[in-house]
This record gives structure tokens, C-alpha cells and sequence, in this order.
């Protein structure tokens, strides 16, 4: 068994395409994993177990004709999920690949298109600073998959306010990240301030009429007011929302200070789960931690990016 996994197991993972062939801006990355006992016996799965089941992805970016060198873009999934698998055995596993980096990668990269394929290391170690498979363990590598540049990346800001006005909830998110970036780059196709407030002013009468995973993949993909400042119209909206799962989401993650109307417990008589939120969230934004709503303290050497209107960041 240590000279030879193969006598005894097989691993399988390969990337699912998608219906289209290529992936959208929005898309999840979902490998396909297929683990198999090939022996007699029945052997016990786990992570230090006779079939490893603690896995390294290793992805190979390219965006347009570069290689993104990143250490950080490796993942590690655990898919412990049976005591062993019998003989001829196999289990099949769909693993959000993408979580973490390489899903903020493809969400940034909007005016290229991007390349993944991945290498995955069974049981993996580190050798003087380079992974490879462990003991009795497999590596293999899979195959690619091809997500164009966005359809939005370089639309006008008229076009942009349209999709805001009249598109669909998907629509609306993919011209939603192409706002974000353009309003943050630095290059010649940054909107002016007037263009930024005009989009967040279409994309504010549209938020009410979303259904609530619209309103939740909009709040999960745009930057909140301590990013940048003029978002804090689109903070206030949704923390007045009348469905309270936009409301806890809004309070989690993009309420910066402990004065936030939704954060007040007698905002909350009558909804324990509420009043819980608004009482943690509060405390830990009291006890000067960072959190999703406030990545940075006061004192940070770096300050948060400026907003739209070029006002300055809170």
C-alpha cells in the first residue's frame, strides 16, 4: 500500500462545466470529487486514515495571457463524511472550489478573461516549502474550465443605470461588480463622480423591488461605507428593510458603528433572534474588533479607500 495507492484506492476530481461551456461572472466553481476503495477489505476514511480524505487544491490562474502567482489562492477541503468505505466503494462529493481568493479573483477580474484548472494533493505536506501528496496518498491534476470577461466591463454609465432600471436580479448584481469597478479603479475608465451617484441613485430604486437573494447578493458584492463612504445610503436602506434576514445580514456585515439604528435592542421586542444580533454585534463593535463591517480601527496605517464623491472615507 505505501509503494502502490493505486493498488488500493483512486481519486477523481474534475471541474463541472457548466451548461454554457464557460463560466458566468456569477458562477460557482464546483469540482467534482470521486473517491474509491479498489481493495478487498474495508478501509476507514479520515484524514489520517488508510484513504486520506484531507485534500489540497492548488489552482493555476491565468488571466488573459498572465499567471497569477498567488500562495494564498490554495485551498484545503476535509470531506470526512463516513467511517470507511467498503470494498469497491466509491463516494462523490461536489466541493465549492472557488471559496476564499480564487472566488474574489473572479469576481475582481472583470475586463479579462480567466483560466482555472487546479492540482489536488491527497494527504498533502509541505517539502522544503513545496506541497506534495502524503504517504500512501495520490495527486492528480484537472481538467479547466474558461470564464470570459464580463458583458458589463465596459459598459457607460447609462448602460449600467439601464440594467439597474430593467434587469433581471443577476443582471443586476454582474453591472452592480462592473460599478464597483469602475468607480474604484484608477484608470481612464473610472466614472466620474457625478456617473458613480447616479448609478447608486438607480441602483437604490431597484433594491426595494428585489426578491430577498437579490437583495442579499447585492449587499454581499458591494463595498459598505467604511470602504466607501457614499454607501452608506445603500446601509441605511437595507437596514430598514422589511424582510429581517436583509436586516441581520446588513447588521453583521455592513453596520460600522454601534449607533446603527437596527443595532438597538428596542428595535427588537418581540424577535429574540433579532435582539441577540443586534446585542453581539454591538458589543463587538464596542470592544473595538475588527469585523466585516469595520475591517480597519482607527490607528490602521492604511486608511479606507475614498468614496465615489471623492468625500472622504469613514
Amino acid at each position: 500500500m505505501a509503494e502502490s495507492p493505486l493498488e488500493f484506492e483512486t481519486l477523481q476530481a474534475d471541474i463541472v462545466p457548466p451548461e454554457s461551456g464557460m463560466l458566468g461572472v456569477l458562477d460557482r466553481l464546483v469540482m467534482r470529487v470521486r473517491l474509491r476503495n479498489t481493495s478487498r477489505m474495508p478501509l476507514g476514511l479520515g484524514p489520517d486514515r488508510p484513504l486520506n480524505s484531507r485534500l489540497l487544491l492548488v489552482p493555476t490562474v491565468r488571466v488573459g495571457s498572465e499567471t497569477v502567482r498567488r500562495p494564498s489562492l490554495h485551498g484545503v477541503v476535509n470531506i470526512d463524511r463516513r467511517l470507511r468505505l467498503m470494498p469497491r466503494e466509491e463516494m462523490t462529493i461536489d466541493v465549492l472550489a472557488d471559496n476564499g481568493a480564487v472566488g474574489l479573483l473572479l469576481q475582481e477580474t472583470l475586463r479579462d478573461g480567466i483560466n482555472v484548472r487546479y492540482r489536488v494533493l491527497q494527504g498533502f505536506r509541505s517539502n522544503r516549502g513545496m506541497f506534495e501528496e502524503g504517504p500512501q496518498c495520490l495527486s492528480l491534476e484537472t481538467n479547466g474550465v474558461m470564464r470570459p470577461s464580463s458583458r458589463y466591463a465596459y459598459a457607460t454609465a447609462s448602460e449600467l443605470e439601464s440594467v439597474f432600471d430593467k434587469g433581471s436580479p443577476m443582471e443586476v448584481a454582474e453591472a452592480a461588480l462592473a460599478m464597483r469597478d469602475r468607480v474604484g479603479t484608477a484608470s481612464a475608465e473610472r466614472f466620474s463622480g457625478e456617473e458613480a451617484q447616479s448609478l447608486l441613485d438607480a441602483l437604490l430604486r431597484r433594491f426595494p423591488h428585489l426578491s430577498r437573494d437579490g437583495k442579499l447578493l447585492l449587499l454581499a458584492i458591494l463595498p459598505n461605507s467604511s470602504a466607501m463612504t457614499a454607501m452608506d445610503r445603500l446601509d441605511d436602506v437595507a437596514q430598514h428593510d422589511p424582510d429581517p434576514m436583509v436586516v441581520r445580514f446588513t447588521m453583521m456585515a455592513r453596520l460600522p458603528g454601534v449607533d446603527a439604528q437596527a443595532l438597538q435592542e428596542s428595535q427588537w421586542i418581540g424577535n429574540d433572534l433579532m435582539a441577540r444580533t443586534a446585542k453581539a454585534v454591538r458589543e463587538r463593535l464596542a470592544d473595538n474588533r475588527r469585523t466585516f463591517a469595520r475591517p480597519r480601527l482607527p490607528g490602521d496605517a492604511a486608511d479606507a479607500p475614498s468614496s465615489p464623491d471623492a468625500s472622504p472615507a469613514k
